[in-house]
Formats: C-alpha cells, structure tokens, sequence
C-alpha cells in the first residue's frame, strides 16, 4: 500500500478538520492532504527532522513495530495521544478505533533506514569508496530472480537441496524460478528461520527488522548462504535481496523468536526428565544499560516466593504494589491489593500459584512493581536443571548497574546513572543525595544477595503473604 493510497484510506473528515485546526492551516481536501503527506514523507530531509524529535517513547515504539507483521502495508497498534505526541501530531501514528493507531509500513521503514545511519553495526555501508557503494546497491535494484540468474548452477542446486527441495528439471531458468518462488513464501521462509543457528537467527532477524540487505563479511554466515536467504557478491560482500526480507518480515520475527526458545526449552527438558531446578533470567528491558540477572531456583516455588527473590536481587523495598503477567491473567502479589487499575482482585493470588505450571508452559513472565514507576521485569526460563543438592535461589550471573529505588521508572534512571558516572555533572551532588537515600549500591552485592536468599529460603515450609513475618504494611 502506498503513502497515499494508505492516507485516503484512514484520514476521514473529521481528522482532517482536527489536524487543521492543530496546525493552524485553512481548509484542505483530503486529496490535498494527500499530496502534501506524500510530498514530506518522500523527502529524505524531512525523514532525517522527523527521527531528530523523536522521544524514548516513540523510539520504543517503532523497535516493537518494526519486528513485527504488518497487515497489508500497515499496522496496527494500541497507543495514545499522551504517549506520542509527536507522532500523533506528524500523522505518522493515524487515529483509527478507540485507542487503536495505524502506521504505514513504508514510513516506518523510511524512519527505520534513517535510524540506521548511527547503527555503528550498519556505518560501514557508507565508510566504503563511492564506487565500491554504488555498486553494491545496485544489486538491491536488480530483481530477484536476476540476482539469482548471476550465481552459478553450482550454487542453485546446493541452495535447493538446503532447502529439499527437487526442481522440475535441470536447467538453470527453472532452478531460478522455483527458488525465486521458494524464498518469497513465508511459510517456507519460517520453517527456515526456526532451523538457523542463534547467531544466524539474528543476524538475518536484525537485517530483516532494519530493512538492511547489505553484509560487509559474508564468511562468518555459511548457514545463510547455503539456505539462500544470503546470496555471495563479490569480495566478502553479501546481499539479502528486498523481497527475501519483505517475506521474512512477513513471517513475523517475534512468533518465530517465541516458538525457537520454546523449541529449545523442549530439547533441554527431554535431557533432564528429572530437573528439580531452573535457569532463569530476569531482565530490566526497555533502558539504556542491559540490566539483567541469572539466577538458578527451585521448581517448587509459588510467586509469592519469586516475588520475594525478585525484591531481593534488586534491592527493592518491597512496596505493597506488584503483579505478575503471564498472557492476559495476571497475578496478585498481595491478596488485598487491587492492582493498577483499579478492578477488584482476581480469584487467585500469587500465594496459592505454583510459578514451574506456567513457567514451563509458556516460557517467559512479566512482573511489575511498584504501579507509580512501573519497574517491568521479564522473567525467562533459560535451562531445565538437576541438582545434586535441594535448590535454593541463587545469583550465577549478573549484567548492569543495579537501579535506583527513586528514580521514577527504567528512563529516569538512565539519566540518573548517567550523571552518577560524571562527577562534573551540575546534578552530580543532588542525583548522589538520592542515590544514597535509595540504598544504591555502586557495585553488585552478589555474595552478600545469595547470602540473603539463603536465609529467606532456610525454612522448611512454603513462604506465603500469610507467614511471612516481613511483609511491610502497605502504602496506599
């Protein structure tokens, strides 16, 4: 769907009378908000003003959009005026039901490619000679089935028989035309990706998600290569052709991410059919800093129990106000509170819940704490284990800085830490005047942590809200 095509589609009167009024224009026709749309989005230096103003919120968005599936050339996502303003403003985020936004592709992908240019990943493309530049992105012009016409029949049958597939014949035209065919049918693209090795995975999932079809040292990708997905240039130089990346968008990356862990997850439980213990990972997504803690647990847990880990492995103060999710239930820590927003509890609470049902079905949790700053974690099952010894929760590895308690959610930190690490900082002495007041911890108490949790966990019954001796009144 074109920008127009897509703006005639979604942009009613009343919008249009709303966007007027908002910037101050006198009466347009849809058709000519139409053409002006289309006139700015074409314009490469508009793109580059539009990605100078976006904000965290806005940024955040567009990563989630563009990993996943678009609906026939656009998306459609819950959002708010208050959350991105901005994009509300620039109609790049077009008002369609309720709280419901659509999003042409093509503009994501133009704000995508325009990102890109800072991906320090992603530079070399522009560091190359002019010469060299032109004519590798020639290569992303040429059709598909020409691309593949330029490699050898050699290469034609080992890409086929990677994917098992028998031509019709033997000659060239029609290895052409049935791999041309093969790499832009998602179905078969997915199973493909769910076959990838992880370093694999990624690298065609971050080039697919970017719109980025160029690679600078193909060698280390043989598995790519040999499925089609990256076809050999000259040099070391590789190409991922448009339309194969259209299609592998098309898959949608985030199911084929889900079912590869739950795959994974499936192997390693067949290995230990008497694991009395987990991996996990629990992580601080969506911040500057990659915060994250692994740690090993018991299976026999209820969330009441997680929550007291959780607390404990960042240092929380356990404020009465925390819920785990997990799909659309969502879980109570304490059997009196009614949650964010508002609505009577559920019928379970995380005393009565034993955390290995779910943990094990789905594979991953959330858990928020504190409905003022709403700190999400995302909890992840990473191994099944069986240890010698009766578990108890345990930190055996650590990423990130621990957070700061005051801070008012996982952005305000980012910048809080940030000026912790400059002592020049004009807010140096009034971030650290906080910082102290928060207990923070310059460096990670492991040890002094695992000590904790053995304590917390020496007793021989199941810890509920109803037993345990530290639950702090609650704040309202």
């Amino acid at each position: 769907m074109g920008i127009q095509e897509f703006y005639r589609k979604f942009v009613t009167e009343d919008i249009l009378n709303q966007l007027n009024e908002k910037r101050k224009k006198g009466d347009q026709s849809i058709d000519e908000f139409v053409v002006y749309r289309y006139r700015e989005m074409t314009n490469p230096y508009h793109i580059s003003w539009l990605v100078e103003q976006l904000s965290t919120q806005d940024l955040s968005l567009i990563e989630q959009l563009k990993a996943s599936q678009s609906e026939d050339g656009y998306y459609t996502v819950e959002a708010s005026g208050e959350e991105h303003p901005f994009l509300v403003d620039q109609f790049i985020l077009v008002p369609y039901e309720g709280n419901q936004y659509v999003v042409h592709e093509g503009t994501l992908r133009s704000l995508v490619k325009e990102m890109n240019k800072n991906d320090k990943n992603l530079k070399w493309l522009n560091e190359i000679s002019p010469l060299k530049r032109a004519i590798l992105i020639s290569y992303a012009d040429l059709d598909l089935e020409d691309l593949l016409r330029g490699i050898t029949i050699t290469q034609l049958k080992e890409i086929s028989k990677a994917l098992s597939h028998t031509p019709a014949s033997l000659q060239k035209e029609v290895f052409v035309d049935e791999l041309k065919r093969l790499l832009t049918d998602s179905r078969r693209i997915k199973r493909i990706l769910l076959s990838l090795p992880d370093e694999s995975f990624q690298v065609i999932k971050e080039r697919a998600e970017n719109d980025h079809p160029f690679y600078n040292d193909i060698g280390e990708f043989k598995e790519l290569i040999a499925s089609g997905l990256v076809i050999r240039l000259e040099g070391e130089y590789g190409i991922t052709h448009p339309k194969v990346l259209e299609t592998i968008r098309e898959t949608n990356l985030g199911e084929v991410e889900e079912q590869r862990y739950k795959n994974v997850l499936l192997k390693n439980k067949q290995r230990h059919t008497s694991y009395n213990a987990f991996k996990i990972k629990i992580s601080l997504p969506g911040g500057e800093n990659k915060i994250y803690r692994e740690m090993i647990i018991p299976t026999r847990l209820n969330f009441y129990e997680l929550h007291l880990v959780i607390q404990s492995v960042f240092d929380w103060n356990n404020v009465h106000s925390a819920q785990f999710i997990y799909d659309k239930l969502v879980i109570r820590v304490f059997s009196d509170d009614q949650g964010d927003d508002g609505r009577e509890k559920p019928e379970l609470t995380s005393s009565h819940i034993q955390v290995d049902a779910l943990l094990t079905e789905g594979g991953s949790l959330g858990y928020v704490y504190d409905y003022k700053t709403k700190w999400f974690h995302k909890i992840e099952l990473v191994e099944f284990l069986s240890e010698e010894e009766r578990p108890c929760p345990e930190i055996v590895g650590y990423t990130g800085p621990c957070p700061i308690e005051e801070s008012k959610g996982i952005e305000d930190f980012d910048r809080l830490y940030m000026i912790l690490n400059d002592k020049t900082h004009p807010e140096y002495l009034e971030t650290e005047a906080v910082a102290k007041r928060s207990n923070y911890k310059t460096r990670f108490p492991k040890s002094a942590i695992n000590r904790k949790l053995q304590k917390i966990f020496a007793v021989q019954y199941a810890i509920t809200e109803f037993n345990d001796k530290n639950v702090k009144v609650r704040e309202n």
